[in-house]
């Protein structure tokens, strides 16, 4: 029986020890000053050295976005995104090279594509006329299936805010058709590659 106790007593210590050291090797890499009252934010990776991290503060009756990169130690930019009296809908993003597309949904429900380089520190958008009823993400594209017109299914391609490609897609068969009516249910779907 002491001998039992005893292994359970090494196995503790052994495993404070392990613990402690863990514990105590986290370090904070930047802290992000925050203004007025932060609501949320959105965080990512750019590539494997790079991170994004949008916080949205409430100032006043404005809702702030800024997007701030970071690498290792230190923060690379930080982009002033948009100020505007309704919060911001942050729906996906992805990244081609050193641009990072963000997509958000408007008040009336409208989709805006804005790119952000954090390498040349410059923005840029462009608008899709419907709402989203299903978003497919990949790691450099996204996908936007908005509700059906008719016969035929909106969907955008966006690669970036300058290259987002909008297709009606009417369903030819009934697999195709079934596939469509799917989307209708807010059905999700798994990344098996």
């Amino acid at each position: 029986m002491k001998t039992k106790k005893q292994t359970l007593s090494l196995l503790f210590i052994m495993a404070c020890l392990g613990i402690n050291p863990i514990i105590w090797s986290q370090n904070v890499i930047k802290s992000i000053p925050i203004e007025g009252k932060n609501l949320t934010n959105l965080s990512g990776s750019v590539n494997d050295s790079i991170s994004f991290h949008i916080i949205i503060n409430k100032i006043d009756n404005t809702y702030n976005s800024k997007a701030y990169f970071l690498d290792k130690d230190k923060v690379i930019n930080a982009l002033e995104l948009n100020d505007e009296a309704d919060k911001p809908n942050y729906l996906t993003f992805h990244v081609n090279d050193s641009t990072l597309t963000l997509v958000r949904e408007t008040k009336d429900k409208k989709i805006v594509v804005q790119d952000v380089n954090y390498i040349n520190r410059t923005t840029s958008y462009s608008n899709i006329s419907f709402g989203a009823k299903q978003i497919l993400s990949h790691e450099n594209i996204t996908f936007i299936i908005g509700k059906k017109m008719n016969m035929s299914y909106p969907f955008a391609f966006i690669k970036k805010a300058s290259d987002t490609k909008i297709r009606f897609i009417t369903p030819k068969n009934k697999i195709e058709e079934s596939f469509f009516s799917s989307l209708e249910n807010r059905a999700e779907f798994v990344n098996d590659k």
